[in-house]
């Protein structure tokens, strides 16, 4: 039994809870969300190069490709929403409107065993719905705008009307 079963058998007993059981768990699933998060900031924070950005969503950690592609992405009048959680799993980017996940892959990426991890997460989220772009980060470097454009092009071909650049400048961010 795992430790999440255990705190509600214990709470509503193992017949029992119905509704609360359910607020329970989800009040539990969100806790995670939120210490997961925390965790993988952390984590970004103390690596070399990384930026503190302020985004209209809130401040983040961002790896220095993550801050290219998302500069580019505004720069194109996209307003991608930064480390959004997806089926247990965070994406650098997402646009939730059209179910568009965007990511930016370092070198170490590229192949072993974190090349497997990311093909077994993109194929859980294309079987959640979603389309799942990854740029390497030598392409991010040497062609910024262009991997912007791929976005702003599946983007607009979802569906999603994208803003102006005016309209964007004066979005305020979240705390």
């Amino acid at each position: 039994m795992g430790l999440l079963a255990s705190i509600l058998t214990a709470l509503f007993g193992p017949e029992g809870g119905g509704s609360d059981r359910r607020r329970v768990r989800e009040q539990w699933r969100s806790h995670r969300r939120a210490s997961l998060w925390q965790q993988l900031q952390n984590e970004a924070g103390a690596r070399p190069g990384a930026a503190w950005v302020l985004t209209r969503f809130g401040g983040i950690w961002m790896s220095p490709i993550e801050l290219e592609l998302y500069e580019a992405m505004v720069r194109a009048g996209l307003s991608p929403v930064p480390q959004c959680c997806i089926a247990g799993y965070y994406v650098d980017f997402a646009f939730p409107e059209v179910w568009v996940a965007v990511e930016a892959d370092g070198s170490a990426f590229h192949d072993g065993p974190n090349r497997a991890r990311d093909q077994r997460r993109d194929w859980v989220l294309r079987r959640e719905g979603w389309t799942v772009l990854r740029f390497h980060g030598t392409t991010i470097h040497q062609k910024a705008g262009s991997c912007a454009y791929v976005v702003r092009r599946e983007v607009e071909s979802r569906g999603w009307r994208v803003r102006e650049r005016a309209s964007m400048s004066t979005d305020s961010p979240t705390p």
